[in-house]
Protein backbone atom coordinates (compact mmCIF):
# COMPACT_ATOMS: atom_id res chain seq x y z
CA UNK A 1 0.00 0.00 0.00
CA UNK A 2 1.35 3.51 -0.77
CA UNK A 3 1.29 6.08 1.75
CA UNK A 4 2.54 9.61 0.83
CA UNK A 5 5.10 11.53 3.27
CA UNK A 6 3.17 13.57 6.55
CA UNK A 7 0.08 11.04 5.52
CA UNK A 8 -1.68 7.78 6.87
CA UNK A 9 -3.84 5.11 6.08
CA UNK A 10 -6.40 3.13 8.03
CA UNK A 11 -6.12 -0.31 6.69
CA UNK A 12 -9.01 -3.08 8.32
CA UNK A 13 -7.61 -6.50 9.10
CA UNK A 14 -10.20 -9.56 9.18
CA UNK A 15 -8.93 -13.13 10.24
CA UNK A 16 -10.69 -15.69 11.22
CA UNK A 17 -9.75 -19.28 13.00
CA UNK A 18 -7.93 -21.97 10.55
CA UNK A 19 -10.90 -24.53 8.90
CA UNK A 20 -13.77 -22.79 10.56
CA UNK A 21 -17.12 -23.68 9.66
CA UNK A 22 -19.55 -20.55 8.65
CA UNK A 23 -22.23 -21.83 11.73
CA UNK A 24 -19.28 -22.68 14.21
CA UNK A 25 -18.58 -20.17 16.76
CA UNK A 26 -14.54 -19.84 18.43
CA UNK A 27 -13.31 -21.83 20.52
CA UNK A 28 -13.14 -19.75 23.97
CA UNK A 29 -9.85 -18.52 24.50
CA UNK A 30 -7.07 -15.40 24.35
CA UNK A 31 -5.59 -14.91 20.57
CA UNK A 32 -2.33 -13.12 20.00
CA UNK A 33 -2.51 -10.91 17.00
CA UNK A 34 0.96 -8.95 15.67
CA UNK A 35 0.67 -7.57 12.22
CA UNK A 36 4.29 -6.16 10.79
CA UNK A 37 4.60 -2.95 7.76
CA UNK A 38 7.86 -2.28 6.24
CA UNK A 39 8.89 -0.37 3.49
CA UNK A 40 10.08 -1.52 0.32
CA UNK A 41 13.92 -1.33 1.16
CA UNK A 42 13.41 -2.62 4.40
CA UNK A 43 14.68 0.48 6.08
CA UNK A 44 11.58 1.52 8.29
CA UNK A 45 9.65 -1.10 9.91
CA UNK A 46 6.81 -1.21 12.34
CA UNK A 47 5.20 -3.99 14.26
CA UNK A 48 1.66 -3.82 15.80
CA UNK A 49 0.58 -5.89 18.66
CA UNK A 50 -3.41 -6.96 19.71
CA UNK A 51 -4.70 -9.52 22.03
CA UNK A 52 -8.55 -11.12 21.56
CA UNK A 53 -10.08 -12.87 24.69
CA UNK A 54 -12.90 -14.74 22.89
CA UNK A 55 -15.17 -15.99 26.95
CA UNK A 56 -17.39 -18.70 27.04
CA UNK A 57 -21.51 -17.40 26.00
CA UNK A 58 -23.55 -17.58 29.36
CA UNK A 59 -26.51 -19.16 29.38
CA UNK A 60 -28.70 -16.49 30.73
CA UNK A 61 -28.60 -13.77 33.19
CA UNK A 62 -27.18 -9.89 32.30
CA UNK A 63 -23.90 -10.52 31.30
CA UNK A 64 -25.23 -12.55 28.09
CA UNK A 65 -27.98 -9.79 27.49
CA UNK A 66 -24.76 -6.95 27.63
CA UNK A 67 -22.90 -8.81 25.40
CA UNK A 68 -25.89 -9.29 22.80
CA UNK A 69 -26.28 -6.00 22.44
CA UNK A 70 -25.55 -5.06 18.80
CA UNK A 71 -24.66 -0.95 19.99
CA UNK A 72 -22.39 -0.62 22.70
CA UNK A 73 -20.75 3.14 23.59
CA UNK A 74 -18.22 2.69 26.40
CA UNK A 75 -15.27 5.59 27.77
CA UNK A 76 -12.71 5.41 30.24
CA UNK A 77 -13.06 9.10 31.34
CA UNK A 78 -17.21 9.79 32.00
CA UNK A 79 -16.90 13.28 33.95
CA UNK A 80 -14.60 16.10 33.26
CA UNK A 81 -14.03 19.55 35.32
CA UNK A 82 -12.96 22.93 34.13
CA UNK A 83 -14.08 26.67 34.13
CA UNK A 84 -17.19 27.89 32.43
CA UNK A 85 -15.04 29.21 29.36
CA UNK A 86 -12.93 26.10 28.55
CA UNK A 87 -13.91 23.20 26.12
CA UNK A 88 -14.53 19.62 27.47
CA UNK A 89 -13.72 16.59 24.73
CA UNK A 90 -14.61 13.28 26.07
CA UNK A 91 -13.26 9.99 24.16
CA UNK A 92 -16.42 7.65 23.10
CA UNK A 93 -15.93 4.26 21.30
CA UNK A 94 -19.13 3.08 19.61
CA UNK A 95 -19.06 -1.05 18.69
CA UNK A 96 -20.74 -2.89 16.08
CA UNK A 97 -21.39 -5.89 17.93
CA UNK A 98 -22.76 -7.71 14.93
CA UNK A 99 -22.02 -9.58 12.10
CA UNK A 100 -22.51 -7.00 9.30
CA UNK A 101 -21.21 -3.56 8.32
CA UNK A 102 -23.76 -0.66 9.36
CA UNK A 103 -24.26 2.74 9.46
CA UNK A 104 -23.99 4.86 12.89
CA UNK A 105 -25.67 8.05 13.58
CA UNK A 106 -24.48 10.41 16.45
CA UNK A 107 -26.89 12.92 18.77
CA UNK A 108 -26.68 14.33 22.37
CA UNK A 109 -29.08 15.89 25.04
CA UNK A 110 -27.66 18.56 26.01
CA UNK A 111 -28.02 21.59 28.34
CA UNK A 112 -29.88 25.04 26.65
CA UNK A 113 -27.15 26.70 24.87
CA UNK A 114 -24.71 24.45 24.88
CA UNK A 115 -23.25 23.09 22.16
CA UNK A 116 -21.95 19.49 20.86
CA UNK A 117 -19.84 18.19 17.72
CA UNK A 118 -18.46 15.01 17.24
CA UNK A 119 -15.30 14.01 14.71
CA UNK A 120 -13.23 10.49 14.41
CA UNK A 121 -10.05 10.62 17.01
CA UNK A 122 -7.35 12.20 15.57
CA UNK A 123 -9.19 13.84 12.39
CA UNK A 124 -10.48 17.30 11.98
CA UNK A 125 -13.55 17.03 10.31
CA UNK A 126 -16.96 16.85 12.50
CA UNK A 127 -19.65 14.09 11.74
CA UNK A 128 -23.07 13.38 12.27
CA UNK A 129 -22.87 9.77 11.06
CA UNK A 130 -20.66 6.91 10.02
CA UNK A 131 -19.96 3.33 9.01
CA UNK A 132 -18.24 0.44 11.71
CA UNK A 133 -17.30 -2.86 9.90
CA UNK A 134 -18.52 -6.38 11.56
CA UNK A 135 -17.18 -6.63 15.19
CA UNK A 136 -15.32 -3.61 15.52
CA UNK A 137 -15.74 -0.16 17.16
CA UNK A 138 -14.72 3.64 16.03
CA UNK A 139 -13.34 6.08 18.85
CA UNK A 140 -15.11 9.28 18.13
CA UNK A 141 -14.19 12.41 19.96
CA UNK A 142 -16.84 14.62 21.83
CA UNK A 143 -16.14 18.50 22.29
CA UNK A 144 -18.43 20.33 24.58
CA UNK A 145 -18.73 24.12 25.05
CA UNK A 146 -20.46 25.21 28.05
CA UNK A 147 -23.31 28.37 27.30
CA UNK A 148 -21.17 31.72 28.31
CA UNK A 149 -22.77 32.16 31.18
CA UNK A 150 -23.84 28.91 32.65
CA UNK A 151 -23.48 28.88 36.41
CA UNK A 152 -20.93 26.75 38.36
CA UNK A 153 -22.05 23.10 39.05
CA UNK A 154 -22.47 19.70 37.53
CA UNK A 155 -23.68 19.08 33.81
CA UNK A 156 -25.35 15.93 32.12
CA UNK A 157 -25.03 15.14 28.41
CA UNK A 158 -26.05 12.44 26.93
CA UNK A 159 -24.93 10.85 23.76
CA UNK A 160 -27.04 8.48 21.44
CA UNK A 161 -25.60 6.11 18.88
CA UNK A 162 -28.03 4.85 16.58
CA UNK A 163 -27.90 2.12 13.77
CA UNK A 164 -30.24 -0.13 11.80
CA UNK A 165 -29.76 -2.90 14.93
CA UNK A 166 -30.25 -0.92 17.71
CA UNK A 167 -29.17 2.00 19.74
CA UNK A 168 -27.17 2.66 23.01
CA UNK A 169 -26.46 5.63 25.60
CA UNK A 170 -23.71 7.07 27.79
CA UNK A 171 -23.93 9.62 29.90
CA UNK A 172 -21.25 12.11 30.37
CA UNK A 173 -21.00 14.84 32.85
CA UNK A 174 -18.92 18.19 33.05
CA UNK A 175 -18.42 19.66 36.49
CA UNK A 176 -18.27 23.83 35.82
CA UNK A 177 -16.09 25.60 38.32
CA UNK A 178 -16.94 29.30 37.18
CA UNK A 179 -15.01 31.93 35.04
CA UNK A 180 -11.52 32.85 36.82
CA UNK A 181 -11.11 36.48 36.12
CA UNK A 182 -9.53 39.32 38.34
CA UNK A 183 -8.90 42.59 37.25
CA UNK A 184 -6.01 45.68 38.63
CA UNK A 185 -7.38 49.10 38.31
CA UNK A 186 -6.58 52.96 39.16
CA UNK A 187 -8.83 55.51 40.33
CA UNK A 188 -10.27 57.59 36.89
CA UNK A 189 -7.92 54.88 35.02
CA UNK A 190 -4.75 57.17 36.24
CA UNK A 191 -1.64 54.99 35.67
CA UNK A 192 1.29 57.46 36.77
CA UNK A 193 2.45 59.45 39.74
CA UNK A 194 5.36 62.07 41.02
CA UNK A 195 7.86 61.06 43.72
CA UNK A 196 10.86 62.52 45.04
CA UNK A 197 14.09 60.07 45.61
CA UNK A 198 13.96 58.65 49.12
CA UNK A 199 10.63 59.72 49.64
CA UNK A 200 7.60 57.56 49.29
CA UNK A 201 4.70 58.49 46.85
CA UNK A 202 1.11 56.65 47.52
CA UNK A 203 -1.36 55.80 44.85
CA UNK A 204 -4.72 53.29 45.52
CA UNK A 205 -5.17 50.20 42.93
CA UNK A 206 -8.63 48.79 43.31
CA UNK A 207 -8.62 44.47 42.75
CA UNK A 208 -11.89 43.53 41.05
CA UNK A 209 -13.49 39.62 40.44
CA UNK A 210 -15.01 39.99 37.28
CA UNK A 211 -15.24 35.97 37.60
CA UNK A 212 -18.40 33.91 38.64
CA UNK A 213 -16.00 32.29 41.04
CA UNK A 214 -14.67 33.42 44.51
CA UNK A 215 -10.45 34.20 44.51
CA UNK A 216 -8.39 33.04 47.08
CA UNK A 217 -5.17 34.15 48.67
CA UNK A 218 -4.57 36.64 46.46
CA UNK A 219 -0.54 38.16 46.14
CA UNK A 220 0.94 41.33 45.25
CA UNK A 221 4.06 41.46 43.27
CA UNK A 222 6.06 44.24 41.82
CA UNK A 223 9.01 44.55 39.10
CA UNK A 224 10.82 47.80 39.73
CA UNK A 225 13.78 49.71 39.06
CA UNK A 226 16.96 48.64 41.40
CA UNK A 227 17.25 49.67 44.93
CA UNK A 228 13.58 50.82 45.06
CA UNK A 229 11.21 49.77 47.45
CA UNK A 230 7.32 48.69 46.89
CA UNK A 231 4.79 47.78 49.32
CA UNK A 232 1.19 46.81 49.61
CA UNK A 233 -1.42 47.46 52.16
CA UNK A 234 -2.88 44.49 52.62
CA UNK A 235 -0.34 42.41 51.65
CA UNK A 236 -2.80 39.79 50.93
CA UNK A 237 -6.38 39.16 50.24
CA UNK A 238 -7.35 36.07 51.93
CA UNK A 239 -11.05 35.92 49.81
CA UNK A 240 -12.73 38.07 46.66
CA UNK A 241 -16.10 36.83 46.06
CA UNK A 242 -17.33 37.62 42.59
CA UNK A 243 -18.24 41.08 41.30
CA UNK A 244 -16.42 42.60 44.93
CA UNK A 245 -13.77 44.68 45.06
CA UNK A 246 -10.73 45.85 47.52
CA UNK A 247 -8.98 48.94 47.63
CA UNK A 248 -5.34 48.10 47.95
CA UNK A 249 -2.83 50.92 48.87
CA UNK A 250 0.29 51.09 47.17
CA UNK A 251 3.67 53.05 48.81
CA UNK A 252 6.18 53.44 45.93
CA UNK A 253 9.60 54.55 47.15
CA UNK A 254 12.45 55.83 44.57
CA UNK A 255 16.39 55.16 45.60
CA UNK A 256 17.70 57.76 46.90
CA UNK A 257 20.15 58.00 43.91
CA UNK A 258 17.34 57.78 41.37
CA UNK A 259 17.81 60.40 39.00
CA UNK A 260 15.18 62.91 37.62
CA UNK A 261 13.13 61.09 35.09
CA UNK A 262 10.69 58.64 34.19
CA UNK A 263 10.59 55.20 35.39
CA UNK A 264 8.41 52.27 34.96
CA UNK A 265 6.82 50.22 37.89
CA UNK A 266 4.84 47.02 37.67
CA UNK A 267 2.23 45.64 40.22
CA UNK A 268 0.61 42.46 39.89
CA UNK A 269 -2.31 40.29 41.60
CA UNK A 270 -2.47 36.42 41.44
CA UNK A 271 -5.47 34.62 42.58
CA UNK A 272 -5.39 31.07 42.89
CA UNK A 273 -6.89 30.50 39.18
CA UNK A 274 -6.15 34.56 37.52
CA UNK A 275 -3.70 37.38 37.31
CA UNK A 276 -3.83 40.64 36.39
CA UNK A 277 -0.96 43.51 35.94
CA UNK A 278 -0.81 47.33 35.75
CA UNK A 279 2.15 49.53 34.66
CA UNK A 280 2.88 52.49 36.57
CA UNK A 281 4.73 55.67 35.27
CA UNK A 282 6.68 57.34 38.10
CA UNK A 283 8.59 60.80 37.51
CA UNK A 284 11.19 61.97 39.91
CA UNK A 285 11.65 65.30 40.82
CA UNK A 286 14.42 67.35 42.25
CA UNK A 287 13.77 67.54 46.12
CA UNK A 288 12.82 70.90 46.91
CA UNK A 289 15.65 71.66 49.20
CA UNK A 290 17.67 71.97 46.72
CA UNK A 291 15.22 74.17 44.72
CA UNK A 292 15.44 76.43 47.71
CA UNK A 293 19.21 76.31 47.08
CA UNK A 294 18.95 77.46 44.29
CA UNK A 295 16.70 79.94 44.80
CA UNK A 296 18.47 81.43 47.78
CA UNK A 297 21.55 81.26 45.17
CA UNK A 298 19.81 83.13 42.50
CA UNK A 299 19.05 85.91 45.32
CA UNK A 300 22.07 86.31 46.27
CA UNK A 301 23.52 86.69 43.11
CA UNK A 302 21.25 89.16 42.18
CA UNK A 303 21.96 91.49 45.52
CA UNK A 304 25.20 90.77 45.26
CA UNK A 305 25.21 92.44 41.31
CA UNK A 306 23.12 95.46 42.72
CA UNK A 307 25.48 96.43 45.36
CA UNK A 308 28.24 95.78 43.11
CA UNK A 309 26.37 98.14 40.50
CA UNK A 310 25.11 100.62 43.10
CA UNK A 311 28.73 101.07 44.32
CA UNK A 312 30.91 101.45 40.78
CA UNK A 313 27.42 104.10 39.99
CA UNK A 314 28.56 106.32 43.42
CA UNK A 315 31.92 106.50 41.52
Amino acid sequence: VFVASGKKKTLTLSTDLQGRKRDETLPPGEYHFEVSAATADKELTTTAVADLVVRAKEAEGEEQEEEEKPVRITTSYPALRGPTDSEFEFSIDVHNETDEDDMFSLRADKPKGWEVAFKPSYENKYIGSFQIKSNLSQSIEVEVTPAPKAEAGDYSIKVYANSSKGEDEIELTVTLTGTHEIACKTLNGILSLTARKGKEANISMYVINEGSSEQREITFNSFKPENWEVTFEPETLDALAPGAMEQVEIQIKPAPEALVGDYSVAVSARGEDASDEIELRVTVKASTTWGWIGIAVIVAVVVGLGITFKRLGRR
